[in-house]
């Protein structure tokens, strides 16, 4: 019964020893393959005659040959081993597998069961690649979300690919057709004169670009490429024998090219260019994105310089206006005045000089409302004395007229600042005691000017019956209120700061801060 038992597992194990998958070989205390299954066989390719007149050491590729010694004695000495590991197939090529070895599994002989895992180590090591891939392109998104121009994104991605691609050079060249030129934004280069950062080359130095506008990449051996163009020869001198040109393309234009090279053809790997496009397509859409800021942003500046101007103009017009109500108008109501009064002693009758004394009192009027407007439109205090006197007497003028208390507290500036700056903080200074005289019902209004480390600070407080100030901007921002935009503009276009502190019942703080420009001195002066 013991026998037939014994005989019917020895069956037993025959059969899943032919038939299993899994590679199986007995290996004697040499080392030396005593048995192979045909799975083992398919596997590294021997027949099994062929196999059992090796060892172990002779399916080992060379380079774990310091590697196997160890093994071997550990699998002796601990009877039992699992792990991953490499055999080198009849035909040179070297499979990944992972085995179980077994020691003693009869006397003298040590049973190892392995299978190939090849595929599988190369698919853990795409996916470890992919992640680096991913990985590197989400760092060159935020490398090109934090680049502030067009230049600065094409130094993080040039940067980023030297380093994933592992090239000998890499370049891009972004073209300017309207100049003819293409600028260059290399890594690593010493060729100063025509790849340094920012140079400026005609586009003939790149060569046809025919098939670059196409989208097409370009792979070039520069040692076949006849009638090379200026470009191969600076590359050569840079070490390089090979290079593969990607095409950027934003909105169906050619916009640059990353040139990528190598030392040898061999090394432009269809990989390295899949990465490297993928790369670029975010530096396209980047670029355009750029781009566009860059034009909102000349815009704006446009937008401030004609506004600038526009105050200018303004300011101009309303320096004349002032002048010909004092020079004509004033002078000819005071003509008037004068013959009047002389009229006055000719025409002694009572009612006459009624008439005259009315008509005289009307033209006074007039006079003081010339005047009046004549300094609201443009105070010559402002031109002849500068910021602080004018300040001084529009408040005191105004504290006559309206009846509050003025206070007015004056650094002595040293020199005079710039007219641009003069002009914006006394408008500022004149808008608030505007708004505060007809809306407010303030009885102090109190002016602090000062000048804080090389900044003019100009405050204005009252005690009225303040304001919303949110509300206020939000109608403001409708047109329905332009004095308050007006401050903010004028003190934004000189660079300058403003706070608007109010609330109902509470009265108004306006805090304004401006750089302190000197004014140019005239010409001629020393």
């Amino acid at each position: 019964m013991t026998q037939q038992l014994n005989d019917l597992v020895a069956d037993r194990w025959q059969a899943v020893f032919h038939n299993t998958l899994d590679s199986i070989v007995l290996i004697d205390d040499a080392a030396c393959l005593v048995e192979a299954n045909p799975a083992a066989c398919q596997l590294l390719g021997y027949s099994r005659e062929e196999l059992l007149q090796l060892n172990i050491f002779e399916i080992t590729p060379p380079e774990r040959w310091a590697r196997r010694d160890v093994l071997w004695r550990h699998c002796i000495a601990e009877s039992k081993s699992h792990r991953e590991y490499f055999v080198r197939c009849k035909d040179g090529t070297v499979r990944d597998i992972e085995y179980t070895a077994v020691a003693n599994a009869s006397p003298g002989l040590y049973l190892s069961v392995f299978h190939d895992i090849t595929e599988r180590k190369r698919a853990e090591k795409e996916l470890i690649r992919y992640a680096r891939r991913l990985e590197a392109v989400g760092d060159i998104d935020c490398a090109i979300l934090a680049a502030r121009s067009s230049r600065e994104i094409a130094q993080a991605v040039v940067s980023h690919v030297h380093r994933l691609v592992q090239c000998k050079l890499a370049c891009i060249f972004v073209f300017d057709y309207e100049a003819g030129t293409v600028s260059t934004i290399p890594t690593r280069t010493h060729a100063e004169r025509l790849l340094s950062l920012g140079t400026y080359n005609p586009i003939e130095l790149f060569g046809g670009l025919e098939d670059l506008c196409q989208g097409h990449t370009r792979v070039v051996d520069l040692w076949t490429m006849p009638n090379p163009p200026p470009l191969v020869n600076i590359l050569l001198q840079e070490g390089v024998r090979a290079y593969a040109a990607i095409p950027i393309v934003s909105e169906n234009e050619l916009v640059a090219v990353l040139v990528l090279g190598v030392e040898q053809l061999s090394e432009v790997a269809p990989d390295r260019l899949k990465l490297a496009s993928q790369i670029v397509q975010h530096f396209a859409v980047a670029l355009q994105g750029v781009r566009l800021l860059e034009e909102v942003r000349r815009g704006r500046q446009r937008l401030k310089q004609l506004s600038i101007q526009l105050m200018k103009t303004q300011e101009a017009e309303r320096l004349h206006i002032a002048r010909e109500l004092h020079d004509v108008i004033g002078q000819a109501l005071a003509v008037t005045k004068v013959n009047l009064e002389v009229l006055k002693q000719a025409f002694p009758s009572q009612p006459s000089k009624d008439l005259v004394h009315e008509t005289v009192s009307m033209i006074e009027e007039a006079l003081q409302q010339a005047k009046n407007l004549s300094l609201d439109l443009r105070p010559s205090l402002l031109d002849d004395m500068g910021l602080a006197c004018a300040v001084r007497a529009y408040l005191e003028r105004q504290s006559q007229r309206s009846g509050f208390i003025a206070d007015c507290t004056l650094d002595p500036l040293v020199g005079r600042l710039s007219l641009e700056v003069e002009t914006a903080c006394f408008r500022v200074f004149q808008e608030a005691v505007t708004n505060t005289v007809r809306h407010a019902y303030a009885s102090r209004i109190c002016v602090d000017l000062r000048n804080v480390n090389g900044t003019l600070e100009m405050l204005i407080r009252d005690d009225g019956v303040g304001f919303d100030v949110p509300m206020a901007q939000k109608r403001a921002m409708h047109g329905e209120s332009m004095g308050l935009l007006g401050m903010q503009e004028r003190v934004a276009l000189l660079g300058g700061a403003i706070e608007i502190n109010s609330a109902p019942r509470q009265g108004t703080t306006i805090r304004v801060s401006f750089p302190m420009i000197d004014r140019d001195p005239p010409c001629g002066a020393d």
